[in-house]
């Protein structure tokens, strides 16, 4: 069973994923179980198969590694020093800037 739920998710097939777990799952609604849920909540999301048809990526490799590599290289260089407090705080003001949202965040720290 995991196996074919895991295929029609590869597929993005959204009413055989419904179809499995009504197999699977007895005395539980369907709306109370998360799995179906989400997957109707982000069908478009979780369209596994057309991603794949168009070369984009699925997974968030790329950006887990980006972040990664902006901190080791921002806050992690030789003879720098930082408090954990503070780095989160650079962190997230490097963020905003970097977003096109300091003015909003300024405005925030106003009111």
């Amino acid at each position: 069973m995991p196996q074919k739920l895991t295929d029609a998710l590869w597929e993005g097939d959204i009413k055989k994923i419904k179809r499995l777990l009504k197999k699977s799952i007895s005395g539980v609604s369907l709306d109370e179980f998360n799995l179906y849920k989400y997957s109707v909540k982000n069908a478009k999301r979780i369209d596994y198969q057309s991603l794949r048809n168009n070369k984009s990526p699925i997974g968030s490799g790329a950006i887990e590694s980006g972040i990664r590599r902006v901190i080791n290289l921002r806050f992690k260089s030789p003879s720098c020093f930082w408090y954990p407090e503070n780095v989160e705080k650079l962190i997230y003001m490097r963020g905003v800037l970097l977003s096109g949202r300091w003015n909003i965040m300024i405005d925030n720290l106003k009111n």
